[in-house]
């Protein structure tokens, strides 16, 4: 019996680690400003973007990653706060820039799409972009230390 309770203990820890998210992060920086980031690479990972999180402080953002560049729509469904959504070109130029999005409550939602095709899409702080003149053509940079 308690060699079959080890075993169970076993193999749940082993299926926690291996289907529990893998957070992955990242530094981004706009001058001297520093943003710390997690990277929605997949698909279910878009999905579910800030839903889950209850704010978003000051330095935090998500990256959202996508394989090839497109005029890539996001909305505030579930979401609990208003945030700026930046969408980048594949070198981290910004192509378009919304600004305090608020969260939707209602059953239908409003689409956000760029003006230009992005390969990522930054989701910061709201009225951050303002406050930082944030603008389009300026690159956010990739911290590869």
């Amino acid at each position: 019996m308690k060699k079959l309770l080890v075993f169970i203990i076993l193999i749940i820890c082993i299926l926690i680690v291996v289907y529990m998210p893998y957070k992955k992060t990242t530094i981004l920086k706009y001058d001297d400003f520093v943003f710390e980031t997690e990277i929605r690479d997949t698909i279910k990972g878009r999905r579910i973007g800030l839903m889950n999180h209850e704010s978003l402080e000051r330095n935090q953002a998500m990256l959202f990653v996508f394989k090839e560049a497109d005029k890539h729509g996001f909305w505030m469904k579930n979401m609990k706060f208003p945030i700026d959504i930046l969408w980048l070109d594949e070198d981290y130029k910004i192509v378009d820039i919304k600004n305090d999005i608020p969260p939707c409550v209602t059953q239908e939602c409003i689409m956000y799409y760029p003006s230009k095709e992005a390969k990522y899409v930054l989701e910061i702080y709201p009225n951050l972009t303002n406050e930082l003149n944030m603008s389009t053509d300026q690159a956010i940079e990739l911290n590869n230390s």
